[in-house]
């Protein structure tokens, strides 16, 4: 059975769509019978998903990672304003494809520890307004070991001249 509505022109009607539902079609039709609208529909409830992975996995001083994050959908609100990091700085990323962006990662000197990119839920969303709720999935965040500590370089004075002895002899 199908509802009938009576509508004139400040008339909002609101429904509920059954849950899984994802397409369909609204169809309205004069009173009088002699006019019919018909227009589909389609329903995106689906939250846009995240991966991240690092190339290289460790990093050493004077090294840099790139950063790729690969989402399952075209995304609007993604920055590095959102881009959680520890251990380093990250570069603004940029789009290589509609879903792809790569980022420099420059780890902090003279650190030997974890470092840590990743993004939290509620920071991006879809087209459709569906925010990303997929921060605790283990390809939300890559972690990598970072050692940037700098041997301090030695300098050893002997003595003299090492080409004579102590009589000037070779």
């Amino acid at each position: 059975v199908q509802p009938t509505y009576n509508l004139d022109s400040t008339t909002q009607i609101t429904t509920t769509i059954p849950s899984g539902a994802t397409t369909g079609t609204i169809s309205i039709t004069t009173i009088a019978g002699t006019a019919t609208s018909s227009s589909s529909i389609t329903i995106d409830n689906t939250a846009p998903t995240l991966s991240i992975s690092a190339s290289p996995g460790s990093l050493k001083a004077n090294e840099t990672s790139t950063i790729t994050f690969t989402f399952s959908e075209v995304v609007t609100g993604f920055s590095s304003s959102i881009i959680t990091v520890t251990n380093g700085t990250i570069t603004n990323p940029v789009a290589s494809s509609s879903t792809v962006y790569t980022a420099t990662f420059t780890p902090k000197v003279n650190t030997q520890a974890a470092a840590v990119v990743s993004v939290a839920n509620k920071t991006f969303s879809d087209s459709a307004g569906n925010f990303n709720n997929d921060e605790v999935e283990a390809n939300n965040k890559v972690t990598f070991f970072i050692d940037t500590v700098v041997a301090p370089g030695v300098k050893i004075t002997l003595p003299g001249d090492l080409t004579t002895d102590e009589n000037g002899k070779s």
